[in-house]
């Protein structure tokens, strides 16, 4: 749908935003706003059934988007998803790796390059923090054992969980994903640490290396409820 150009409505539409509350406007109007734009605004939300699940090269190509919005659009998602995931209500509790899938999902949907976040734990396995560590292409010559540990230091976190994408689609874990599990799990005993586990999410799957034994031999912890027993059961009910 055409609509008029409102560029020169803008003033009048933030003055109402601040008059009524954010919450009043709608989406196209809020879209306006990021974008300085509303005949765009509208394009995209014409052409796209939810933000959540679109692509940066998707939005570039719509009819007046551009490079610049696409930007815009993908960088307000991106932040928006990192909030979301790192103000996870206090009580959040990670019992099993389905649970740190839930938490982290929105944040890796649609993405694609890797991303590397660690999600920060205390004594009771309640959520602290959610950080990106890296983006972009993950190897043992990019990432820093130091820098995926810093955080958890900062903030007195008695375990940590490592999640990343492979944005090719497979979960299947790569010899550099077994290297990095096993040297962050050695890390980790000597900074008394625990390393809970490394999930790895694909299009359609995901995978816990803790569950598949991979890099995490003979690793107990004192965040560990469950017994060895269990560990070799492989099931994802069992406790993180």
């Amino acid at each position: 749908m055409k609509l008029p150009d409102r560029k020169h409505d803008l003033p009048e539409l933030r003055r109402e935003a601040f008059e009524n509350g954010f919450d009043a406007l709608s989406d196209v109007d809020l879209l306006a706003l990021v974008l300085g734009d509303s005949q765009v605004a509208s394009t995209v939300l014409d052409h796209v059934a939810g933000l959540g699940d679109v692509t940066t090269d998707h939005l570039r190509r719509l009819p007046g988007v551009g490079d610049v919005n696409a930007s815009k659009i993908s960088a307000l998602l991106v932040l928006a998803g990192r909030l979301q995931s790192r103000h996870t209500h206090p009580r959040t509790v990670i019992r099993r790796p389905s649970d740190v899938f839930d938490l982290v999902r929105r944040q890796f949907s649609g993405l694609r390059q890797e991303h590397l976040i660690v999600v920060l734990l205390d004594t009771q396995n309640h959520v602290v923090d959610v950080n990106t560590v890296y983006i972009g292409s993950l190897n043992s010559t990019v990432v820093r054992i130091a820098e995926l540990f810093r955080s958890a230091i900062q903030h007195n976190s008695a375990g940590i969980i490592v999640v990343h994408n492979h944005p090719s689609g497979s979960a299947a874990p790569s010899p550099e994903d077994i290297a990095l599990t096993h040297d962050l799990v050695e890390a980790g005993k000597l900074m008394d640490i625990a390393v809970l586990d490394h999930i790895i999410i694909g299009n359609e799957e995901w995978v816990s290396l803790r569950e598949r034994g991979i890099g995490f031999h003979s690793v107990t912890t004192s965040l560990d409820a469950t017994s060895a027993a269990d560990e070799d059961a492989n099931t994802d009910s069992s406790p993180i």
